[in-house]
């Protein structure tokens, strides 16, 4: 009866609820209330409950016990997505994990009722492919840690793999970028050399050519101009006691009257300045040696007044202005002089030109150093007005200062008062020890 209405479990359930003793007299039945139950019929059912019975009851327990124990160690999903080699691919790990966390917890539910009832037919579901996709996926994870410690342990040849990749990489990137430039270098060297070539043939031409002029300077360069021109010069200076005789094919001598030799020793400072001027100027415009090319020159004039009488000052003046100023052989002139009449002499009166063609600085040097400052033309006026603008330089020396001053004095009793300095030594010294005093 208890097999062809499949209620076991039901049955059993019952035999709790029956007295531990029954009287010879039926006991009441816990589920239809009435007087059927004999102790022949409580010894039936238990038999039918056997050892048989209870071993498969306590393996299905201990099944439930032990698959339960199994699922427990299973660390929680967020453990496994905070690893950096899961994080890449979280989704898919996701999906996995739930997949085979699902089926177990579904197997121990079902395995959880089966005990209870376990007359009930239960059919387990099959978790041996999405534990076997968790796997794989887990072991390509591995592979993954693997070969990364690999690389670690091996950083050299990582980091070259890792170079070889990066630039493999960027040449698939930039194949066509760096084609491109490697046939326009190829282009370009071929153009360069050409160039090079032509430079290389113009150079050894131009070399020829000046091999070729040298030659032709050696028949024509001679000093004799020079010395013609040095001795005319002196003589539209006025100056006919001394000149300039060849010596030698590039060598010539400074001849007084008869004297021939050790003659330059007698000239004064003035007449040295003076020969010194007129060579320069003809080493300006011509050549030192056979060899030199011609190119425009940077000229530096110094002072070339010094020791001069101020009758040459004119002069000098007319022969810078005509040879170098008026000259298109040279780049720039530059003149320096003390002299306010000669910067006068030299400078354009025109104003227009002298703006295009000439630039006027003063130079100033105090305390504070050299300067070199822009200057107007009509910026000093005389020497007085000159001395005036040392005096109120605060930053010149003092004894420059008390020079200056004695020439203004000088000027002014001299010039304005028509008085002799000596007449006034009193009053002048007064003056300028009150000036002094004042500073």
């Amino acid at each position: 009866m208890i097999k062809n209405l499949s209620n076991p479990d039901w049955v059993k359930k019952g035999l709790d609820y029956l007295p531990e003793e029954i009287d010879d007299d039926s006991a009441r039945c816990p589920f239809c209330q009435e007087k059927t139950i004999t102790k022949t019929v409580v010894a039936n059912i238990k038999n039918y409950f056997d050892e048989t019975y209870e071993t498969e009851i306590n393996a299905l327990t201990k099944l439930f016990s032990d698959y339960k124990a199994a699922i427990n160690p299973i660390q929680s999903k967020e453990t496994y997505e905070a690893h950096s080699f899961i994080i890449e691919n979280k989704a898919e790990f996701g999906n996995l994990y739930n997949m085979v966390l699902k089926i177990l917890n579904d197997n121990n539910r079902l395995i959880e009722e089966k005990v209870k009832a376990p007359s009930q037919k239960v059919i387990l579901h099959d978790s041996s492919k999405v534990i076997e996709n968790l796997n794989q996926y887990i072991n390509n994870i591995n592979e993954k840690i693997a070969e990364h410690n690999r690389k670690i342990d091996n950083k050299e040849d990582s980091l070259k793999q890792l170079k070889k990749e990066f630039w493999n990489i960027m040449r698939w990137d930039y194949d066509q970028t760096l084609f491109r430039y490697q046939k326009d270098e190829e282009s370009a060297v071929k153009k360069i050399e050409g160039i090079n070539k032509e430079i290389s043939d113009f150079e050894k031409s131009i070399a020829a050519q000046r091999d070729v002029i040298q030659n032709q300077q050696k028949n024509t360069v001679n000093i004799d101009e020079a010395i013609s021109n040095i001795n005319n010069g002196l003589k539209d200076l006025g100056i006919d006691n001394f000149q300039i005789l060849k010596h030698s094919d590039s060598l010539y001598k400074i001849v007084r009257g008869k004297q021939a030799d050790d003659a330059f020793q007698t000239l004064s400072e003035g007449e040295k300045m003076i020969i010194s001027f007129l060579y320069f100027r003809e080493l300006c415009k011509g050549k030192q040696s056979a060899s030199e090319t011609d190119n425009k020159k940077i000229i530096v004039i110094d002072d070339p007044i010094s020791s001069l009488s101020h009758i040459y000052i004119f002069n000098i003046g007319q022969m810078i202005k005509r040879d170098f100023f008026n000259s298109e052989n040279f780049e720039q002139v530059f003149v320096l002089t003390h002299s306010l009449y000669f910067f006068y002499e030299l400078a354009d009166i025109n104003h227009d030109r002298r703006k295009e063609n000439q630039k006027l600085f003063r130079m100033i040097k105090n305390s504070d150093g050299s300067q070199i400052l822009d200057m107007k033309y009509d910026e000093i006026q005389n020497d007085y007005h000159s001395y005036w603008h040392l005096v109120k330089d605060e930053k010149q020396p003092p004894a420059i200062i008390a020079n200056c001053m004695r020439n203004v004095i000088e000027y002014f009793f001299n010039f304005y008062m028509k008085h002799s300095v000596k007449k006034s030594t009193k009053l002048s010294i007064q003056v300028l020890n009150i000036f002094l005093e004042t500073r």
